[in-house]
């Protein structure tokens, strides 16, 4: 299962777990209303969730923090931790930790301990920490009044499937679902359940629904992956539905989910009848162009039904920036009521800087993101910082905090480098030194060693035998404050960078690396260079680099060489057109996923679409998938 973006997702949930939540407490208190400030902290806690429901988690904060400094304990200790809830997101997670750190333990019972270890598991998970974040939560709960049960229960099923655990995530919503006493309050459960298994793969899916022998959570993964696979076709989904429900008659999601999956599959029924391609089909992108188009064919050509295929116009817009809106509007005369492209960065910004656009535009690259689009206005491309994010994420994960960066010279290696350290400063990490190389030489030990510190070695080394006057043993030591190295780097860098890494008493240090390390082909002779090199990349790669597909070898058969040497051009385009009925829904759902040929996608609130890939490491030579759950193995790997 591939990393969750949980620093986005629990972010957006813990909105939609605290309404529901919110539900149960006016169910309990039966209030109406509740006056702004109050001595009972059930009460108040009621009044700032309203407040953190509305989307004021600052305000609900500081009504907290003040009642807090009018309050003795331990009352003040338990409006401190409501203010540390609310102010637990990304943004303010500072403030969150001061809040908290106020509590004195020492005034709270049991069951405010338990809050307060539930509090710190809130702020664990935005800092995309869940497995500390479960070994703060309480195990034992039943002894625990019933709404801190409900929480803590609630919060255990995030981290249980930000972990990649779906079976026990699931267990652990259904166990809230016992406790709570109305249809309201156990709807709103079970809408957090259904969105908690659209973030996974339909692998994990697959797996989980296997592995489990629970009829009930088996309905649910199952019931999961036919939405992850069952074509945009209500016909298709209907058919899959009729065979669930013969398989678990009676089960919960009958009139939980399905309504809601019908709406769904009937809104995503629609392309538009006409789409407008511009793409660079000459020019110094004619090989881009052309393998975005072939994409595109191959997922148009795979429409059951011909009569459900759109029409597609082609513009070969070339390198004619300038001309973009031109075609743009060419486009909407002759009939056109989508456009995917461009691809040039200068024409998008071209389209993009309108402050209306009649059609919606999917554009095949990013502009800068300081300039303000409009809605409609789209943005997919191969974004090499969502790797970079994703490799501090995956390290994380692991359990490594503290790195070392490698990239080339040039304002390529600075953007992944900047986002690298950026997400793992925010993950609690450190970035101790990062150093550049000059991609066209082969020696990368001046910067190796400048990052290692094994220079500061030498001259200490040297200094000795200067003051004792004659030679000594030397060994070079490197840095011990390092865990782990992040590098940036083509195949040809990355097959010398790991030697060299080796060489310079790295050895041991777990290498992690962006896609571009990896040349899209098994080669085991050059790759042996990368064993335990940990490494993301495309689901179209990843998964048919063994076993390839019959669609993967029928595609790569068909097109032209040029395009079939660039497989991740040639699923972007494959993409662009499949999610082009999702993109609205996905853009007002920011928790939910496409999964597409270049990972699951998912678009943030300025309509840029995001990544989520796959993980491997190369072991003698051959890329092999890793979990989200699954330790790489040991750094060094060339003498299995």
């Amino acid at each position: 299962m591939e990393l969750h973006p949980l620093t986005r997702m629990y972010s957006s949930r813990l909105i939609s777990r605290l309404v529901m939540l919110l539900i149960l407490a006016l169910a309990v208190s039966g209030c109406e209303t509740v006056p702004q400030r109050t001595a009972d902290p059930e009460a108040a806690r009621l009044e700032g969730e309203r407040l953190v429901a509305a989307g004021e988690r600052e305000r609900a904060a500081r009504y907290y923090a003040d009642l807090a400094a009018g309050s003795r304990s331990p009352l003040r200790e338990e409006y401190l931790m409501f203010a540390a809830d609310a102010a637990a997101t990304p943004d303010s997670l500072p403030q969150a930790k001061a809040y908290l750190s106020q509590v004195d333990e020492r005034k709270l019972n049991a069951a405010g301990l338990a809050r307060l270890r539930l509090t710190e598991a809130h702020i664990l998970l935005v800092e995309r920490r869940p497995n500390e974040a479960l070994e703060k939560l309480p195990r034992v709960v039943d002894a625990l009044p019933g709404r801190l049960q409900i929480d803590i229960l609630s919060t255990r099923a995030d981290a249980l499937f930000a972990t990649g655990k779906g079976i026990e995530g699931t267990q652990a919503r259904l166990d809230v679902q016992t406790r709570l006493a109305t249809p309201e309050q156990q709807q709103a459960n079970l809408a957090l359940l259904w969105e908690d298994l659209t973030l996974a793969s339909s692998f994990d899916l697959y797996s989980w629904a296997n592995e489990t022998r629970d009829r009930e959570i088996r309905g649910w993964l199952h019931l999961a992956y036919i939405s992850r696979t069952t074509p945009p076709k209500p016909a298709a989904l209907e058919a899959e539905l009729g065979r669930w429900q013969a398989a678990y008659p009676g089960h919960p999601a009958t009139g939980a989910i399905l309504p809601d999956l019908r709406a769904q599959w009937r809104e995503y029924a629609t392309y538009p009848k006409q789409i407008a391609l511009m793409l660079p089909l000459s020019g110094r992108y004619e090989v881009v162009g052309q393998s975005l188009l072939q994409g595109i064919l191959a997922a148009w050509y795979q429409e059951e039904n011909p009569d459900d295929r759109p029409q597609l116009r082609i513009y070969d817009i070339a390198e004619r920036a300038s001309e973009a809106m031109a075609f743009y509007d060419l486009a909407i005369e002759q009939g056109a009521e989508f456009v995917i492209g461009p691809f040039d960065k200068a024409a998008l910004a071209a389209i993009g800087r309108n402050r209306q656009l009649p059609i919606p535009v999917l554009g095949l690259n990013y502009v800068d993101d300081r300039l303000e689009t409009p809605d409609n206005f789209y943005q997919f491309g191969l974004l090499p910082e969502d790797e970079a994010r994703q490799a501090a994420e995956r390290a994380s994960l692991d359990g490594h905090s503290n790195a070392i960066v490698l990239v080339p010279q040039g304002e390529w290696g600075e953007r992944l480098a900047e986002a690298f350290r950026g997400r793992l400063e925010e993950l609690g990490g450190t970035v101790l030194a990062t150093e550049t190389y000059l991609p066209s030489e082969a020696d990368f030990q001046p910067a190796i060693k400048r990052a290692l510190r094994l220079n500061d070695s030498q001259a200490r080394y040297t200094q000795v035998r200067n003051i004792i006057k004659r030679d000594v043993h030397f060994e070079p030591r490197r840095r011990r404050d390092v865990d782990m190295v992040f590098m940036a780097a083509t195949p040809r860098e990355a097959r010398l960078l790991r030697p060299q890494l080796d060489f310079l008493r790295a050895s041991d240090l777990p290498v992690y690396a962006t896609s571009h390390s990896f040349a899209g082909r098994i080669d085991t002779r050059a790759d042996s260079d990368l064993n335990g090199v940990i490494f993301s990349d495309i689901p179209w790669l990843l998964d048919n680099l063994e076993r390839p597909s019959e669609r993967y070898r029928t595609i790569q058969a068909t097109v032209p060489a040029s395009v079939a040497r660039q497989p991740r051009l040639l699923a972007l385009g494959h993409d662009a057109y499949r999610v082009v009925p999702y993109l609205r829904r996905l853009k007002e759902r920011d928790y939910e996923r496409y999964e597409g040929l270049t990972g699951n996608l998912y678009i943030d609130a300025k309509g840029w679409m995001h990544r989520e890939l796959k993980w491997a490491q190369f072991v003698n030579g051959r890329p092999r998938a890793l979990a989200t759950s699954e330790a790489p193995a040991e750094a060094k790997l060339a003498d299995e």
